[in-house]
Formats: structure tokens, sequence, C-alpha cells
């Protein structure tokens, strides 16, 4: 997967979680301000009907309720971003088993095949694919882009990936993941860093 569909991808992300987000957030937070103020009271009954003496006991319930209060709003909210940080990222999975068909992804296959076998450091190659990828091998192997005493194989048990490649010597002892699941992996991060940005109104 080039870094423009996955940059693309990350948009479209980074739009449906913003579209989503501000209502839910705003819900959680109303509620955790409905905990909040609701302990505050409590605890203002508490110490107005305690007697002198055990006024200042009162105050320290109090400020342990709304401490205990404030502790669980946060985990609201909290459990809100990550549970649509989560969706986000289930739909980034749908968005990338559509894109997997067609001229534009085996262009984009035979780019991460070559990337990953310019970093094996040897000239034989065996290349990983899934059931469908490799029933069109030979299609991704007309146009590829490799040394010409590079020996390519592919391995016959299909990957079990959306799409993209694995990449490794022929005795395994270098290996290369350039499926899409990786590649989504390592860009999580930084989507999750933006998804959080937009949740948080940063």
């Amino acid at each position: 997967m080039s870094s423009q569909v996955l940059a693309k991808i990350g948009e479209e992300i980074l739009a449906d979680a913003h579209a989503e987000a501000k209502k839910r957030i705003e819900e959680a937070e109303k509620q955790a301000r409905e905990l909040v103020q609701k302990a505050e009271e409590e605890g203002r009954k508490v110490e107005e009907n305690a007697e002198a003496e055990t006024r200042e006991e009162a105050k320290l319930i109090e400020d342990r309720r709304l401490s205990e209060a404030r502790r669980e709003a946060s985990l609201k909210i909290l459990a809100e971003k990550n549970r649509l940080i989560g969706q986000a990222f289930k739909e980034a999975e749908k968005k990338l088993r559509g894109i997997v068909k067609g001229e534009a992804y085996l262009k984009s296959l035979r780019h991460l095949t070559a990337l990953a076998a310019s970093q094996i450091g040897s000239e034989s190659i065996k290349v990983k694919l899934n059931e469908k990828d490799l029933e069109r091998s030979q299609q991704v192997l007309q146009k590829l882009k490799l040394p010409s005493n590079m020996k390519v194989t592919f391995d016959k048990k299909p990957l079990k990936s959306i799409g993209g490649c694995v990449v490794s010597t022929p005795d395994g002892r270098v290996v290369i993941d350039e499926t899409f699941e990786t590649r989504l992996l390592f860009a999580e991060k930084t989507l999750k860093k933006e998804v959080w940005k937009i949740l948080s109104g940063g």
C-alpha cells in the first residue's frame, strides 16, 4: 500500500471519526459533569447535616466521593474515546478490503514487493501472497521491478491477509512483512494521535 493510499485512508478515518465523535464525546462529558455535580451535592448535604465535631470527617468523606466521581467521569470519557478509535480502525480495515482489486492494487503490490526485496540482501527471494493474489502471481511478476539476476519464487501456502506481501530469503532467516495489516499497524500510532487530537478538541 503506497503512502498516498494510506494517507487518503487516514484522512477518511479522521473525517468519519470526527463526524460521530463530537456528539458522542459531548454526551459522555455531560454524563461526567452530572456525575460530579451529584457527588458535590451529596457531599454538601452530608456536611450541612453534620454536627460541628463531625464536620471535618464529613468533609473528608465528601472529598473522597468527589475524587471517585471525577475518576469515574474520566474513565467514561476515556472509554468512549477508545471505542471511537477502535471503530475508526475497523472502518480502515473495511476500506482496505475494498481496494484490493484492479491494476491500481497490483501496481501497489508490485511496489511493496520490490521495496521488501531491496531490503532483503539476497539474490533469491520467496514471496508470500494471500490466496487471491497468489492466483495472479504471474501478473504481479510481469511488471515487477527487480534486479535482473534476482530469482523470485512464490510460496504456495497463501497468507491470511487482506493484501500486500511477505518477502523472505529462501531459508526464512530474513523476513520483511509488507502486508496491509502490518503497514496499518505502523501507521496506527500516528493516526491514533490525530484521532485523539480531534476527539480532544485540539
